[in-house]
């Protein structure tokens, strides 16, 4: 959306509502909202009638919408980490992550989440691998990641 580019907030970066102007779309499907949910990237979507435009979005990024995107963004780096790597999606990895306090607590947060949709059997955070394995360093904004994986067998 143009309201997007005009923030310079990433189509990753989750937002929070989607206002829709005209009320005759409130009969949409739930199926069909989820899907508009999805590829706006917003937690909900809102009929107001009162709004000037026929769509507003809510460009607010809150510190845990902010987490949120931050989280998909590292998602995924690993993911394109494993396809240089030449693993296949089914195929299991331990991950280091070493980066600054604030993106380190951001992954043990979410530790459980994060290893679901990575594959990964163990996730180590704040350390790098002892091993002489690939290594990648992730941007993030400002911040830097240091990104080590390992198939495992």
């Amino acid at each position: 959306m143009a309201q997007r580019s005009e923030k310079g907030i990433k189509v990753r970066q989750p937002l929070a509502k989607l206002k829709v102007k005209s009320s005759k779309f409130k009969v949409l499907q739930e199926e069909l909202l989820a899907l508009i949910r999805d590829e706006v990237n917003v937690k909900e979507i809102i009929f107001d009638d009162k709004i000037k435009n026929e769509v507003e979005l809510d460009t607010v990024v809150t510190d845990e919408l902010r987490k949120e995107g931050i989280l998909r963004d590292i998602i995924r780096s690993v993911q394109d980490f494993r396809k240089e790597q030449g693993l296949k999606p089914e195929d299991q990895i331990l991950a280091w992550f070493d980066s600054s306090s604030k993106i380190n607590s951001i992954l043990q947060q979410n530790k459980e989440f994060l290893s679901k949709e990575v594959r990964a059997k163990e996730i180590l955070i704040g350390e790098s691998s002892k091993n002489d394995l690939p290594q990648k360093e992730i941007s993030i904004g400002k911040e830097k990641i240091s990104l080590t994986i390992q198939k495992i067998i």
